[in-house]
């Protein structure tokens, strides 16, 4: 099972870094143009786990990943999103232990940066 995992947190990363590329690849990163990134990857997140019957997320946890997903955006070589823009982020401490016992088990074994985080806090919340 958790080689399947693997195999859906790559396939989503490289299908919305594919949404992202096509839509705003040349495109100055203005307020404008950041917002409708940001919307996308929402609109992308929260269709696909949607349709899931088997990995239904809150809103919340959608906006949550969407965050994640927005802050490693690759700028270019040397900046990533979370380096060039401040964003009023969804807290992972706000998220319902359902959805952080999914996301954890979805990205246990990803290169995910947010993966470590949702470790510690679904072992914090199961210690409780």
């Amino acid at each position: 099972m958790e080689g399947k995992h693997v195999r859906f947190t790559q396939l989503l990363e490289t299908h919305l870094n594919k949404v992202i590329k096509k839509e705003f690849d040349n495109r100055d990163l203005d307020p404008v143009t950041l917002r409708s990134i940001r919307e996308r990857l929402k609109e992308q997140i929260g269709g696909i786990f949607g349709k899931m019957n088997s990995h239904k997320i809150s809103e919340h946890a959608v906006m949550w990943l969407t965050d994640q997903y927005f802050k490693a955006i690759k700028v270019d070589d040397d900046y990533d999103m979370s380096e060039m823009v401040f964003i009023n982020e969804y807290k992972l401490a706000d998220l319902p232990y359902h959805d952080i016992e999914l996301l954890r088990n979805l990205y246990s074994s990803s290169t995910a940066p947010w993966a470590e985080e949702l470790e510690v806090e679904y072992r914090g919340r199961s210690q409780s």
